[in-house]
């Protein structure tokens, strides 16, 4: 009965961070600020949170884990307008070592600075 206890606990928690890494995606338009939504972000805050308190027992929700801390430090830095830190984050995180389903938008912000960047160059020099 413990383990399917512990199984049942484990999968709540995959599903939790599953969902809320892919609710609350960070909006982004050239020529528009990023826009993070604060109630999924908080969402996620509470998900590491208890994902970290529960203890990740499987590789997949480790790596939601890693993925899920690091989609929460990239929204919070664009959503407080901290572009040093989303510039550290974004040359630093690989994204193969993420999971699938926070891939797609770490690409999309690192496209959007990148021609953020370019648009700049331009604009100086």
């Amino acid at each position: 009965v413990q383990l399917y206890h512990d199984e049942m606990r484990h999968h709540v928690l995959e599903v939790q961070l599953l969902n809320c890494v892919r609710s609350g995606r960070t909006m982004v338009a050239f020529g528009r600020a990023p826009v993070v939504d604060a109630q999924a972000l908080n969402e996620l805050k509470a998900a590491i949170f208890n994902a970290i308190r529960l203890g990740c027992p499987s590789d997949r929700t480790k790596l939601l884990l890693s993925s899920a801390n690091t989609i929460f430090k990239l929204r919070t830095s664009l959503k407080v307008g901290n572009l040093e830190r989303i510039s550290e984050i974004l040359t630093t995180v690989a994204v193969d070592d993420l999971c699938d389903e926070v891939k797609e938008e770490v690409k999309e912000v690192e496209s959007f600075f990148e021609q953020r960047h370019e648009e700049a160059m331009r604009e100086g020099g």
